[in-house]
């Protein structure tokens, strides 16, 4: 395979290399990217049988559960009010509120999110109140243009910043290299 596994785009699935997109076919089957998490999507696929046997995983419980892993309690870094509202539902339908320190707002667009500059200065502050006043151990960056201040928060709040894209890609990974399947 014509792969360039440097190139994060090929890794993510994201390239129009058609090489690239071949090789991460089954990753991208997997990795549910709808609001609905792992569960829904994984039941709505029925172009392929097997795909009713491959466990799909939602970005957001990928963030979740890899934050969780990394301490006790977690933070969430949102664009906005409305976000900050559909994690609370879905934090709740987890049964994960207790391990909540908190989910503030950066006051970014979707759009506003990939600008480096812009998202960089907004996401640091709703970091270091979720560091130094909630008291979470982690933070989450809910949006996928946030994924490229992970760095920059981790070393300025000296604690674990998860990008759920990572965490999904890597949970997937794992799911393929250990051939787990679920019940049909």
């Amino acid at each position: 395979m014509n792969m360039r596994p440097r190139d994060p785009q090929c890794f993510f699935g994201v390239s129009k290399v058609p090489s690239c997109q071949r090789a991460t076919r089954p990753i991208q089957k997997i990795i549910s990217w709808g609001h609905q998490g792992g569960a829904q999507s994984r039941h709505d696929d029925k172009s392929e049988p097997l795909s009713r046997h491959i466990p799909a995983i939602g970005i957001a419980e990928a963030g979740y559960y890899a934050a969780l892993q990394l301490g006790r309690r977690f933070g969430v870094v949102s664009l906005g009010p409305a976000s900050i509202a559909r994690h609370t539902r879905r934090i709740e339908e987890l049964g994960l509120t207790a391990r909540l320190a908190g989910d503030r707002s950066a006051s970014l667009s979707v759009e506003e999110s990939g600008d480096e500059g812009l998202a960089r200065s907004k996401v640091m502050e709703p970091g270091r109140l979720l560091a130094e006043k909630d008291g979470a151990d982690a933070i989450i960056l809910s949006c996928a243009g946030m994924g490229r201040q992970r760095p920059f928060l981790q070393r300025e709040i000296g604690l674990p910043v998860v990008d759920p894209v990572q965490a999904s890609v890597a949970a997937a990974i794992s799911i393929l290299n250990l051939k787990y399947m679920t019940k049909a």
